[in-house]
């Protein structure tokens, strides 16, 4: 028996709606069930961006107002036992001094948890769910709404466990959590979205591999280092499935995205010069290999796409090992919800060089994983995202939550500079000028310097490394700022 469970992990089955498939329980790790796999009762829809059939990405179901709606999902549990779940939700529009109590139940085993007016959250359910060994149904619900208010929650999910299996999984990832000095003295960096869909200011775009070959590292290096800023986070597979270096894993999947010149490598090289470290940003879709929503039903199929991808992961950690300060890899949401292996992922990128940092981007949710090192925080470039009025990360602290859904993370958060997208995609196109003054940013970076919360600032870049005059000018006012901030 141990050994069908052990090759059915996280395996769906197929039942009459595609919503009612059924959840393997993992005996090995946290399994998540997603808001969106459940079937949904009076009225609760899934999100209107989701869209398995274009993309993974799983987002929340949002409008949960009463207890005449619920959410269920068949599971299949591998033992008989006591279950430990959390639960990903924001909760909104009640009465600060009420609280709402929500129930999971599978049979007449009930356990609860409560929750004020919040932001995005996870929290566990006061005690544990004992189930049977095989099918089962869980059920979430809204206990009780005080008086007549009409709150308005949102599920991205629950997550299900032993407590044996919870506590293992802590423990395996503070160990291999990274904490290098170059990220705690950091006081700011920059997010560079360069990449295949890049566009020059006039004229026609070079070919991809030939913008690579053309990029002066040296003097978009030279340029970092005037702006003041401590990291760089270079895009590599946004949108696109490409990199810019001979991959052979990643030419074995996808034929032709990759590139003779090694920039990542000549990159970091050049930017080691002025002590700045690079972090290099992923985005390796599932979908991109041949993934198509009907594979979740077909017992281990997503699992073997995402040890494709893992094999990609595997050889930039190789590659780079010693050279790059980090991974920041986009996008959780298409990993998550699909009981993808964050431990091996993060393993496999920290197997040559445990002292690079791993953050999977969880978008305005809680983070997904605790394999990880950084939160990315794309909250934008705001005081609310540099922390002001934050209590789990505060004034004097050392940059790390000390409680909340990120606690043990490294506060990092990101935003566009300039206003549009974050790739530069526009032909014949100048990059407009940045959406805030110098004196707005100055005092979001020294709010975030406060709690040594990280900003990661786009800049939209054009395709032969160049950025707005308006922009370098900006940043140059920041660097004087901060620096004499620290003096």
């Amino acid at each position: 028996m141990k050994i069908i469970y052990s090759l059915l992990v996280c395996v769906l089955i197929h039942h009459p709606s595609f919503s009612q498939q059924t959840v393997f329980i993992k005996s090995s790790q946290v399994t998540v069930l997603p808001a969106a796999d459940a079937s949904l009762a009076g009225g609760l829809t899934i999100h209107r961006y989701q869209n398995l059939d274009k993309d993974p990405k799983v987002f929340a179901v949002e409008d949960w107002r009463d207890t005449s709606q619920s959410f269920k999902w068949n599971v299949n549990v591998p033992e008989k036992g006591a279950y430990k779940v959390a639960i990903l939700l924001a909760a909104k529009n009640f009465s600060s001094e009420s609280s709402l109590v929500l129930e999971l139940s599978s049979g007449d085993q009930k356990i609860n948890v409560s929750t004020a007016d919040t932001e995005w959250d996870k929290k566990f359910f006061s005690g544990l769910l004992r189930l049977n060994t095989g099918m089962q149904k869980l059920q979430l619900r809204l206990t009780t709404v005080p008086g007549r208010q009409q709150p308005e929650l949102s599920v991205y999910s629950i997550e299900i466990a032993t407590e044996k299996t919870w506590k293992k999984h802590h423990t395996a990832a503070e160990s291999i959590r990274a904490r290098p000095s170059w990220l705690d003295k950091a006081s700011y960096g920059l997010f560079f979205h360069w990449n295949a869909r890049s566009q020059p200011e006039q004229g026609n775009a070079k070919s991809y591999i030939n913008a690579v070959q053309d990029f002066d590292v040296k003097k978009f290096s030279r340029m970092v280092y005037e702006t003041g800023a401590d990291f760089v986070v270079f895009t590599t597979s946004w949108d696109l499935q490409t990199f810019p270096a001979p991959l052979k894993s990643l030419d074995e999947l996808m034929p032709g995205n990759t590139t003779p010149r090694d920039l990542i490598a000549d990159l970091a090289d050049a930017l080691a010069d002025y002590n700045i470290k690079l972090m290099v940003y992923c985005n390796f879709r599932i979908n991109r290999i041949g993934w198509k929503k009907e594979d979740r039903l077909i017992p281990g199929k997503t699992d073997s796409f995402f040890d494709k991808i893992s094999s990609v992961y595997r050889e930039i950690g190789e590659r780079y090992a010693g050279k790059i300060g980090g991974v920041w890899v986009d996008d959780g949401m298409g990993l998550y919800p699909h009981n993808a292996s964050f431990e091996k992922i993060t393993r496999l990128i920290k197997h040559h060089d445990k002292s690079i940092v791993v953050g999977y981007n969880s978008w305005i949710y809680p983070r997904f994983t605790d394999f990880q090192d950084f939160y990315g925080g794309e909250y934008g470039i705001t005081l609310h995202a540099a922390g002001a009025g934050n209590p789990h990360l505060p004034v004097g602290g050392n940059g790390y939550y000390i409680s909340g859904p990120q606690q043990g993370l490294k506060a990092t958060f990101c935003g566009l500079l300039e206003p549009g997208d974050w790739t530069h995609t526009q032909p014949n196109q100048k990059i407009p000028p940045p959406s805030l003054s110098a004196d707005n940013l100055i005092t979001i970076v020294r709010e975030a310097m406060k709690r040594k919360n990280l900003p990661v600032m786009n800049v939209s870049v054009y395709q032969d490394g160049s950025i707005s005059p308006d922009t370098y000018a900006l940043l140059k006012q920041l660097k004087e700022a901060v620096l004499a901030r620290k003096q």
